[in-house]
Formats: structure tokens, C-alpha cells, sequence
């Protein structure tokens, strides 16, 4: 259902010169819902974010980059399909739910439309 970039060696090469360099941040991958036909691409799909910053506030960011309609609502994924909590931290969700293969908080995104 939904679908991660995956390269195991050279993702956890990358994350944890991200971690030693940048202690305060978060690395993480994020990729379109492999099920969704109606959400557009997203230009990055690496992101290093501070540790401090809302789950709400990373979703932001993510409406941003694919120039997302206000009609349209936006929902990020973890784990295979759990729906992502704006209120939450992005290092809790990263401490609790990170690839420990590749050391990336793995995020899918889908857009729906929510007005009719």
C-alpha cells in the first residue's frame, strides 16, 4: 500500500553523518502513497528537521513544496499506514518509529479532497 525509498547501506551512511554533524535535527525520507492518483510529486524527498519542530508544522512544510489547493487535505503516514499526530514532536515520532535498517523517519504522504 504504501511505499518507502530504500537504500539500506547508503541511507544509514547518510543518516548518521546527519546525526553527528547536525545532533539536533532529524533525518527524514518522505515519498508519495503508492495508492493515491490525486497527490501531486514533491520536488525533495530528503529533509533534515529540527527536533523541536511539530508533526503539524513538518506537514506544512510538505503542503508547501507540492503547491497543495486549500480544498485539499493533506495526511502523512509512519510504520506501513499509522496516521502521523500534528501535536507530536518530530523526535518522539522519529524515537519511536525511525527505520533502525537505514536510521530515516520514513513519511508518506496522500492528499484527499475534502470539501465535496
Amino acid at each position: 500500500m504504501l511505499t518507502f525509498l530504500s537504500q539500506p547501506k547508503k541511507n544509514r551512511d547518510e543518516a548518521n553523518r546527519m546525526l553527528a554533524k547536525y545532533p539536533d535535527r532529524i533525518p527524514i525520507i518522505v515519498s508519495k502513497s503508492t495508492t493515491s492518483t490525486t497527490t501531486p510529486d514533491i520536488d525533495k524527498h530528503k529533509f533534515l528537521a529540527p527536533a523541536d519542530l511539530t508533526m503539524g508544522q513538518f506537514l506544512y512544510v510538505i503542503r508547501k513544496r507540492i503547491n497543495l489547493t486549500p480544498d485539499k487535505g493533506l495526511f502523512l503516514f509512519i510504520n506501513g499506514g499509522e496516521v502521523v499526530q500534528t501535536g507530536e514532536i518530530v523526535q518522539l515520532t522519529y524515537q519511536r518509529a525511525f527505520d533502525k535498517e537505514d536510521g530515516f523517519l520514513h513519511v508518506v504522504y496522500s492528499c484527499e479532497s475534502v470539501f465535496g
